[in-house]
């Protein structure tokens, strides 16, 4: 049996609930982002050969398809739930109802958290606790244990994990010498944006990623990411940084409804909701993904992902009540450029 053992941080406040609504660090939740990861870095356009794959790794309920080869343990050590973000934390701002709209010194943190950040539970910046990974099979562990390192350092989990929710890091490693390969779990001191490259590179030539692709899914082949040129003193205050930056993009184009739907639907608008005409497709989550890194001795840093695939089949025709429209890359593109402004980016081949 090969077992990986990692001591993780919770980054930024985890919005992560159990039966009556109770934050808990749920295993298959884990296991959930393991999976979405391991297939963004595959990036593979055939659809049958990628189910094919992920089965024989982590199991299915398909003609012939058994149980994962790899299993995952959480054991909480040191995990402070609280309540009401906005006044654990001590935020500050105000809603404007008319206007619809937020202001303040924390405004942000408020646009990227809406609809968590006041009264509910959740476990705490600074919380820690355990996830080993085990396997009978060395191959499978490599490479759910990559996934795992993709879902820590370019994504985040629980409610919110696309605007900053849910970031967690490793803080102490423990694996067998036979695993090989995989990417570096612990952030040192050094450049992150260098560091993110070389892991992100390394973890799909582990799993064998395509390069460029026609795969319709949200994956990393050609995707790009920002990490902010400078560092703040906390987590708040970084994503507070990038927070505002998307929602003054926003709000200064508030009024293209249809093409606005490219940061994620359904949108609402005080004139109706924005959704997909094709009404099998009642959501879709943003291809633009912020979280917070922290690096020890250097702060806090906001970083950027935009996911390359196809945002909407059948054209990416959306609706607002009789009104008709189609879902464009344009504003996010413009939104990108602004954002590198403020940070150094990559993009991955």
């Amino acid at each position: 049996m090969f077992e990986l053992q990692l001591t993780c941080k919770v980054v930024t406040p985890l919005f992560m609930y159990g039966s009556g609504n109770a934050p808990e660090l749920r295993p298959s939740a884990f296991k959930g982002m393991i999976r979405f990861w391991w297939r963004a870095l595959k990036a593979d356009p055939d659809a049958r050969r990628l189910r094919k794959e992920e089965a024989e790794i982590f199991g299915g309920v398909g003609e012939g398809e058994g149980k994962s080869k790899v299993c995952l343990h959480i054991s909480a050590k040191n995990v402070v739930v609280k309540k009401d973000l906005r006044s654990a934390c001590r935020l500050s701002w105000n809603f404007d109802q008319n206007e619809r709209t937020v202001s303040g010194p924390h405004e942000g943190i408020a646009y990227l958290l809406y609809s968590v950040v006041t009264g509910k539970e959740y476990v705490d910046a600074g919380s820690s606790f355990a996830i080993t990974l085990s396997s009978r099979d060395r191959s499978a562990l490599e490479q759910a244990t990559t996934a795992l390192w993709a879902a820590l350092y370019l994504g985040g989990f629980g409610l919110r994990s696309r605007r900053g929710g849910g970031n967690i890091q490793v803080v102490e490693l423990r694996k067998p010498e036979e695993l090989t390969g995989i990417p570096d779990f612990r952030l040192s001191g050094g450049d992150p944006f260098q560091w993110l490259c070389q892991n992100l590179r390394m973890a799909r030539e582990k799993l064998g990623a395509q390069g460029a692709t026609a795969a319709k899914y949200s994956h990393l082949s050609g995707c790009e990411f920002l990490v902010s040129k400078n560092s703040c003193r906390c987590w708040f205050e970084a994503l507070n940084e990038v927070g505002k930056l998307y929602k003054s993009f926003r709000e200064r184009h508030r009024d293209k409804f249809f093409e606005s739907a490219i940061f994620g639907l359904p949108v609402v608008h005080r004139s109706g909701v924005v959704k997909p005409e094709n009404q099998n497709y009642g959501r879709r989550a943003s291809p633009l993904v912020f979280k917070v890194l922290e690096v020890p001795g250097k702060g806090f840093f906001w970083m950027a992902l935009r996911f390359s695939g196809v945002f909407l089949p059948d054209g990416g025709r959306v609706k607002m009540g009789d009104w008709k429209g189609t879902v464009k890359w344009q504003m996010l593109d413009d939104f990108w450029k602004e954002l590198g402004r403020h940070g150094l980016g990559s993009s991955v081949p």
